[in-house]
């Protein structure tokens, strides 16, 4: 029971790091932003554009896990990979939400890597993985659930246009 509390910790530390940095990287910016400090459901950071007089609500999820994952034509690859749940597969029309998915790398030397995503894509995305991990092949029968998985590829993260994608703040 000690451990689930320690491992509980040290979940929680990771996702408020995440939340900190982007919160530190939105600043720089030009953003202004606040955590809710988990008193909004679903949010995490609100965000004004001084610019444009708009404002957003971010989710943001933090990860530090790295998988090996055979997922396009069957070519295995470095991903990062976020724990999603089903409900994110039809969080389409969120006025204002947008994703942020942070990679905090266990070298304590990189910096963390942030995307921003629109939420289409992310239901888009999730829906795609989930399909695609029911109908691969698998050692063992597997059950339809709740959770659900959102991947990155480390490949070519310098054109992927979700990452440090501010301009969604447009």
């Amino acid at each position: 029971m000690l451990e689930e509390v320690f491992e509980k910790m040290a979940s929680n530390n990771i996702g408020l790091a995440g939340e900190f940095y982007v919160l530190h990287r939105l600043f720089l910016e030009g953003y202004e932003a606040t955590l809710t400090l988990g008193n909004t459901k679903g949010i995490d950071i609100l965000v004004y554009n001084p610019k444009n007089d708009k404002q957003f609500k971010v989710e943001v999820k933090t990860s530090t896990t790295i998988a090996n994952l055979r997922v396009f034509r069957g070519e295995y690859g470095k991903y990062m990979k976020w724990m999603m749940n089903k409900k994110h597969e039809s969080y389409i029309d969120k006025k204002n939400l947008i994703y942020c998915f942070v990679f905090i790398s266990k070298n304590k030397d990189e910096k963390p890597l942030i995307f921003f995503f629109p939420p289409q894509d992310v239901g888009m995305r999730v829906r795609w993985a989930h399909k695609t991990w029911l109908h691969s092949q698998h050692k063992k029968k597997v059950k339809d659930g709740e959770m659900r998985e959102f991947i990155i590829s480390l490949n070519n993260l310098e054109k992927n246009k979700y990452h440090n994608n501010f301009k969604i703040f447009e």
